[in-house]
């Protein structure tokens, strides 16, 4: 059995719950060892390529360790099923002989429609140059969002420890790992048949500490999550909440006005920065993107497919009283300033 083909199958035992981490993490040494491969599987191989414009998240495997020496890490399984986000575990060497017990997930930073290279052999030197002036900016902008998402401490927000980038060239987020078996994402939760629609005193429990870690993250250090979701919403089997993403919105669409058919927040026809609108306006979006969230958590589908097409009005979910639904619309009134930036106040 060639080495690819058992990596495969220890991926995929453990994607099946067959294999906890560690034991994972063994057995892809054994298989590398046995195979002669260790060395040649492990090192830091595309240089700066990913400078060059010329990376692709397809040369990314379990085993293969990028990062800066004084922070290399070793990639054990593709989270993402795309090879942008990884379950990865520190090593103290290039060469992967010592890991530690710790596990963390990475998250590589390429912009949208790099991931898999440019696949030309020769490009114009005059639009090299503009690609190479892009992506030192989407970069620079990334590594800004990243270092301040160091800086947050909350029991709800999964941790960010820092931007990472070796000789290798590939840079990435090194984030806490929060394990997906001991719990669900919010997504996860909606895409089970049947539990498409959830009683307010549950959502409440669900995203007010979401609210409050948001408005920690905006009154301690003026920093907007920007991409507030059902994917970024985790709930272990205990019933603690975690909020996923703080810093990692890098590529940020404005968001379709969804009260008003007129306005700033109806066109989402172009990608926004995320330094490119006042922090006001950054956490009334978190607020809007936290009322989409509920009304779908209630109604059982998006604002959007309530409202049809042509778009009509909101309707009100099911029982849903007067005052609540006044308080939701009034997070649904974005781009106006009648959607609050305080997301515990609404």
């Amino acid at each position: 059995m060639d080495i690819e083909t058992r990596l495969e199958e220890l991926a995929q035992a453990y994607a099946a719950g067959q294999l906890s981490e560690t034991d994972l993490v063994r057995l892809q040494k054994e298989a590398l060892r046995e195979a002669g491969g260790g060395s040649a599987m492990g090192k830091n191989d595309s240089k700066a390529s990913f400078i060059t414009g010329s990376a692709s998240l397809e040369a990314l495997s379990a085993g293969k360790i990028i990062g800066p020496p004084e922070r290399p890490m070793q990639l054990v399984h593709d989270l993402s099923g795309r090879r942008r986000v990884w379950l990865a575990q520190p090593t103290s060497s290039a060469q992967g002989r010592e890991t530690t017990e710790e596990f963390r997930a990475i998250k590589m930073l390429l912009p949208v429609g790099q991931e898999t290279g440019s696949g030309e052999s020769v490009r114009d030197e005059r639009a090299s140059r503009a690609d190479m002036i892009n992506l030192r900016s989407y970069l620079a902008k990334a590594n800004a969002r990243v270092q301040l998402a160091t800086k947050l401490s909350h029991p709800v927000i999964a941790r960010i420890y820092g931007w990472r980038q070796g000789a290798d060239g590939w840079p990435f987020v090194e984030m806490e790992y929060i394990n997906p078996r001991h719990g669900h994402t919010l997504a996860q939760l909606l895409a089970e048949p049947g539990r498409n629609v959830w009683p307010w005193e549950t959502i409440a429990q669900w995203l007010r500490p979401v609210a409050a870690a948001l408005d920690y993250a905006y009154g301690e250090h003026r920093f907007a999550h920007q991409n507030i979701d059902a994917d970024m919403v985790f709930v272990t089997d205990q019933g603690t909440v975690r909020l996923l993403g703080f810093g990692l919105a890098t590529e940020i669409r404005e968001p379709r006005s969804v009260l008003f058919s007129t306005g700033a927040g109806r066109d989402a026809s172009g990608d926004v920065s995320a330094d490119a609108v006042s922090a006001e306006v950054a956490f009334r979006r978190d607020v809007f993107a936290l009322a989409l969230l509920i009304y779908r958590l209630l109604a059982g589908r998006s604002v959007q497919e309530a409202q049809g097409q042509p778009p009509g009005a909101v309707p009100r979910p099911p029982g849903l009283k007067d005052e609540a639904w006044q308080v939701l619309r009034r997070g649904l009134a974005y781009p106006s300033e009648l959607c609050p930036t305080n997301a515990g106040q609404f």
